[in-house]
């Protein structure tokens, strides 16, 4: 039987010291599986990983995996202050690569490891960390690496961006949900980005007046909601949308769900239509997202950025023609298997790892 890149075991990896992985509170919750299943993928390579954190779920995730953790009062701000001594008294033996999962608390870990001399790397996991590190001039002895931009991998030099690819959580096939009459629709954006939310909102007051035909939760985060609870409540919708601050329970919900929307160019949380294709959910997304996993027609249905006519018409859509989005959501999974598995992610980071630290040593 041939195995699918994401069923084939990873390669064992080079003999390493120890990986410190960080994740600060809000980058942890926002991109939970990813983290956790990368850190079980590295210690059945044989990587000997720790963890430091403040999220005390993250850590529970991990379940048996062996990997180390600290957790910790605080990763930013000015509450973590004490954590360079933490780190010089507690974290032994010394790390041979800190991997920064994120840009949070990048300042705090940033002066332990020059201090320490140890090699650092950050991770961007969306554009928000992407800018973030445009706009900073890069330390000694430290890489970056970014999981939104193109995709492919690029070389790896001091002070320059690596392209790693993203994965989504690798899980089996889908179980088949009961039909129903009710299509339950997950959507997660920042509701700064008010013309995504609203073209939302009215799609839907277009697509199911009353809301009796749909069920939609709206997670968010960041400042602006306020707005979006007037949308709301203009468009009488409070029945069938359940509009929340928390995006941190996608990877919750979006198992029970029948349809992604991403309705703006996703800032923060654009690996969720990626997991949602590996979940072989259909995802219907504004045309104008970055993430390389959004592939029209392929991986997803798109429609004009802000037109709730175009989004209302691709919800009706799924629900009045399964055929056709059983087969984009097919098609999706597939694109995901194969471009975007955690045994890549695995491999990369392992090459990366042993890189870095044999530059660190040389250097």
């Amino acid at each position: 039987m041939t195995r699918t890149p994401l069923e084939t075991p990873p390669a064992p990896t080079a003999a390493l010291g120890p990986i410190l992985h960080v994740a600060e509170r809000r980058t942890a919750a926002a991109f939970m599986p990813l983290i956790a299943e990368t850190l079980r993928g590295l210690a059945r390579q044989g990587v000997h990983s720790t963890l430091l954190t403040n999220d005390e779920e993250l850590i529970l995730r991990l379940g048996d995996a062996a990997v180390g953790a600290h957790l910790v009062r605080d990763l930013s701000g000015w509450r973590a202050w004490p954590l360079w001594r933490y780190l010089r008294r507690q974290v032994l033996p010394q790390p041979s690569v800190v991997h920064l999962w994120g840009t949070t608390g990048l300042g705090w870990i940033r002066q332990w490891t020059q201090t320490a001399r140890l090699p650092l790397i950050v991770h961007a996991l969306n554009r928000r960390h992407h800018r973030r590190l445009e706009s900073l001039r890069a330390g000694p002895h430290e890489w970056r690496i970014s999981s939104v931009r193109s995709g492919e991998v690029g070389e790896v030099v001091p002070g320059g961006v690596r392209d790693l690819p993203a994965a989504f959580v690798p899980l089996s096939a889908p179980a088949a949900r009961p039909e129903s009459a009710i299509c339950s629709v997950l959507a997660v954006t920042s509701f700064a980005q008010y013309t995504g939310c609203a073209a939302l909102l009215e799609a839907v007051a277009q697509f199911a007046p009353g809301g009796e035909r749909v069920q939609v939760a709206l997670l968010g985060a960041g400042p602006g909601i306020e707005p979006v609870w007037q949308k709301l409540r203009e468009l009488n919708l409070g029945a069938c949308v359940s509009l929340l601050d928390t995006p941190q329970l996608w990877d919750r919900v979006l198992p029970e769900v029948d349809i992604v929307v991403v309705p703006a160019e996703e800032q923060e949380y654009a690996l969720v239509a990626l997991s949602a294709m590996g979940h072989a959910k259909p995802v219907i997304a504004a045309r104008q997202q970055r993430g390389p996993w959004f592939h029209e027609d392929r991986t997803c249905w798109m429609f004009t950025p802000g037109s709730a006519t175009e989004l209302a018409y691709l919800l009706a859509r799924v629900l009045e023609k399964p055929a056709q989005a059983a087969e984009l959501a097919a098609s999706a999974r597939e694109y995901a298997r194969a471009h975007h598995p955690l045994a890549v992610l695995l491999q990369r980071l392992g090459e990366l790892y042993t890189e870095v630290a044999q530059s660190s040593r040389n250097g």
